[in-house]
C-alpha cells in the first residue's frame, strides 16, 4: 500500500458517504408486499466451514460472533429470488390487501479494511499480529440490533438477523425445541455451556429470521406478531443481500440502536494480541468492517466510555469487551482483560496506520488470501 495516511482516511470516509447515501432511489422500489404474506419454507442449502487458525478473533468477545472465517474470494451475488416475508402472521387476513412502499438497502460495508490498529511506540516480546478474513462463502446476512437504554446505557439487547440459508454448525452444541409464538412454529436453539446462556429462536422463511438475547422468547411474546418483517430489495447490487429488516411497534422502551447493515463476506479483519505469555494469552484488539456490538449486546448490559473522543461501548461481563467505531464503518474491539480499566487503557492506547506500517510493526507474513 503505497498512499499516504491521510489518503486512506480520505477513501474510507469517501466511500462510507456513498455506502450509506439515503436518498430515494427507484431501482430500491419494494415489490408489492402483502399485508400478509404466509412464511415460506425451502430446504437448508450447504454452507462451506473452512475456519482458519485464528480463534483469538472469536476468543475476543467470548464467540459471540458466529462467522466463518478462511481464506476466501469475493462474496458470491446473493439470489434476486427472495421474497417479502412477515416472519410472525397477524392474526387477520387481508390477502387482497397490498401497499408500495421504498425500501432502503440495509447499510452496506466498505470495499475494504484499509486501517489497521497498533498498540504503543513499539511491539512487545509478547504482542503479535495476524490475518483473517469473513469467508466469502457465509450466507448473506443481514443484523440489527434492538435494546432498551439512553445514550449512556444500552439493556436487554435482541439481535435480529436475515440470513439466506441456515447455517446448522452454529447450533451444533446446543438443545432444539420446538415451539409456536403468536401461532407461528418456531424452533429455540439453547447452547447449555454458555456464560451466559443466549438463546436463538429461528423462525423458517424466505430468508430466515434469527432472533437472540437472553430471553428472545419473552421479546416476541411481548411484541406485536408483525414486530419484525424481512423486506425485499427488489433491485439488489451485486454481492450485496436482496433483503433488508423492517420494525413494527416495539415493545414498550425498545428502540432500533444499530440500524440494518450487511455482513461483509469476503473481507479481510485484523487482530492484534498485546502482552501474551506462555501463561496468558494476552489483549485482543480487532479491526473488522463487521460491527460486533450488534451481538456483543445480547449478552448483557454494555455502558459507555469515551475512547479518546469517541463514544464506545463496553459490555458488564468477563473478559470486558469495548467496541467503537473510530472512523465510520471501520470497527475496533479489545477483549480478554481482567478488568475493565485495563480494556479501557488498551482501547485509547490503539491507533491507525496503513497496512504496510502494521505489517512492519507487528513482523506480519502478507496474507494468503
Amino acid at each position: 500500500m503505497n498512499a499516504t495516511l491521510e489518503e486512506q482516511l480520505t477513501e474510507v470516509l469517501a466511500r462510507r458517504a456513498a455506502a450509506v447515501d439515503v436518498s430515494p432511489d427507484p431501482g430500491f422500489l419494494a415489490a408489492p408486499m402483502a399485508t400478509v404474506v404466509p412464511l415460506a419454507s425451502r430446504p437448508d442449502r450447504p454452507v462451506l466451514k473452512v475456519v482458519a487458525g485464528v480463534a483469538a478473533a472469536v476468543a475476543l468477545i467470548g464467540g459471540l460472533v458466529a462467522l466463518t472465517h478462511r481464506p476466501g474470494a469475493r462474496p458470491p451475488t446473493p439470489g434476486a429470488d427472495a421474497s417479502v416475508t412477515t416472519v410472525v402472521q397477524p392474526q387477520t387476513t387481508d390477502v387482497g390487501a397490498s401497499v408500495t412502499t421504498i425500501v432502503q438497502p440495509p447499510t452496506a460495508p466498505l470495499a475494504a479494511l484499509t486501517l489497521f490498529p497498533v498498540v504503543g511506540d513499539q511491539a512487545g516480546a509478547g504482542d503479535h499480529g495476524m490475518y483473517s478474513m469473513i469467508a466469502a462463502e457465509n450466507p448473506a446476512k443481514v443484523t440489527a440490533l434492538l435494546a432498551k437504554g439512553d445514550d449512556r446505557t444500552i439493556t436487554d439487547g435482541i439481535a435480529v438477523m436475515a440470513v439466506d440459508s441456515f447455517d446448522g454448525h452454529e447450533f451444533e452444541l446446543s438443545t432444539k425445541q420446538e415451539i409456536t409464538i403468536h401461532g407461528v412454529a418456531a424452533t429455540l436453539y439453547s447452547d447449555p455451556t454458555g456464560s451466559p446462556v443466549i438463546p436463538t429462536v429461528v423462525l423458517q422463511g424466505s430468508p430466515i429470521i434469527e432472533v437472540t438475547g437472553l430471553d428472545p422468547v419473552a421479546f416476541l411474546e411481548l411484541a406485536g406478531p408483525d414486530v419484525i418483517r424481512a423486506l425485499q430489495v427488489a433491485s439488489p447490487q451485486p454481492g450485496h443481500a436482496a433483503f433488508t429488516l423492517g420494525f413494527g411497534l416495539l415493545p414498550e422502551g425498545y428502540r432500533v440502536v444499530v440500524a440494518p447493515f450487511e455482513m461483509p463476506r469476503g473481507s479481510i479483519e485484523a487482530t492484534v494480541v498485546v502482552g501474551a505469555t506462555e501463561s496468558s494469552d494476552g489483549t485482543f484488539v480487532g479491526s473488522s468492517l463487521f460491527n460486533g456490538m450488534a451481538r456483543a449486546a445480547t449478552a448483557g448490559d454494555l455502558v459507555a466510555v469515551d475512547i479518546n473522543g469517541v463514544t464506545g461501548w463496553q459490555l458488564q461481563s468477563p473478559g470486558n469487551p469495548v467496541f467503537w467505531e473510530p472512523l465510520p464503518g471501520m470497527f475496533l474491539s479489545v477483549g480478554g482483560t481482567s478488568t475493565p480499566e485495563e480494556a479501557l487503557t488498551v482501547a485509547r492506547a490503539a491507533r491507525l496506520v496503513d497496512e504496510t506500517t502494521w505489517r512492519a510493526f507487528y513482523d506480519v507474513p502478507a496474507p494468503e488470501f
